[in-house]
């Protein structure tokens, strides 16, 4: 939930505004910086994050833990990449940035060790 939600919070700065990672995909392609190929797969990664993120509050609620941590897995490298592009742009990384890389990849972690262990009591049981 951190890590979504550090996508609002400000990633860089371009001259005195501090903009979000979706402000700066917005900006970017106001700004026609992306190709229509670059502007799907943004959109698509960002739709991805918070997709998973909403089946995995719904697997939660279940009590599917598999499942939940399953849809986490992807976010924390999603969110790691965008941090690195925008971090290798001319512009200012801001806290929101590290926070969503670090609380992603923290989040993805956390899920695989899940995924793992239940999978492998799935298999120890059968």
């Amino acid at each position: 939930m951190v890590a979504v939600g550090a996508m609002l919070a400000p990633w860089a700065a371009s001259g005195r505004v501090d903009r979000s990672l979706i402000g700066l995909v917005s900006s970017a392609s106001a700004l026609d910086l992306l190709s229509s190929t670059q502007k799907v797969l943004v959109v698509a990664a960002l739709v991805f994050v918070v997709s998973a993120l909403a089946t995995a509050v719904v697997a939660t609620a279940w009590p599917r833990p598999g499942a939940a941590a399953l849809a986490l897995v992807g976010i924390g490298p999603v969110l790691a990449v965008a941090a690195v592009v925008v971090n290798m742009s001319p512009l200012a990384l801001r806290w929101g940035g590290i926070l969503g890389a670090g609380a992603a990849m923290a989040a993805s972690a956390c899920s695989a060790i899940v995924v793992a262990a239940h999978s492998r009591r799935r298999t120890h049981t059968t």
